[in-house]
């Protein structure tokens, strides 16, 4: 395993996994919509990885690949083995951008979904004294639905103690949420967007 605070490397690999997501992740769950890398990502990479037509509708979306379990999710009151980690930077940028703009410059009710892929792939391992099964799937949610269950309590934040002095960039705390709380995507089932 790849040192997890070198963000750069971790920059490179996930944009080498939204390449995989597009050209072979897609057709595995049979997605029926169109996904694309958003050409824009180009020009600023802080924009959102992907974009996703929605009966014609232009949504935004992002990949998160998740490669390592959270060993210590016991702590928090999770299972290692059924949870994954959100960055918080991530969080409140999509919140921002895609959520609390939508509603306040754009003047929408509902605004449009930000959607989130969670692809959740580890084998069968063991560290601090918990065994992991291996796991390989795909999940999905909204930007709001993860709101939503921030605001239920059904997450719980944790800061990481080897970024406590970070100066490269990485995310200091992240969210705990459980894939039970997002919506497994079957392979070969057609995934239906909010």
């Amino acid at each position: 395993m790849h040192d997890l605070q070198d963000k750069g490397y971790w920059l490179d690999y996930g944009e080498d996994q939204e390449f995989e997501f597009i050209n072979n992740i897609v057709k595995i769950y049979n997605i029926k919509r169109k996904v694309c890398i958003n050409p824009d990502k180009k020009y600023n990479p802080t924009l959102s990885d992907l974009v996703i037509d929605v009966k014609g509708k232009k949504i935004f979306g992002d990949l998160k690949t998740v490669r390592t379990p959270f060993y210590t999710a016991s702590r928090y009151g999770f299972d290692p083995n059924n949870c994954i980690t959100f960055n918080e930077k991530d969080y409140f940028s999509y919140m921002q951008k895609y959520y609390f703009t939508e509603i306040i410059k754009n003047k929408k009710a509902i605004p449009d979904p930000f959607v989130l892929f969670f692809h959740v792939v580890w084998p069968e391992s063991s560290n601090y004294g918990t065994l992991i099964d291996a796991k390989d799937g795909l999940w999905t949610t909204t930007i709001e639905d993860i709101h939503r269950l921030t605001i239920q309590e059904k997450t719980r934040w944790h800061e990481y103690k080897n970024r406590k002095n970070d100066d490269c960039g990485n995310c200091r705390v992240s969210m705990i949420i459980s894939l039970s709380d997002l919506k497994k995507v079957r392979k070969r089932e057609e995934l239906k967007i909010k």
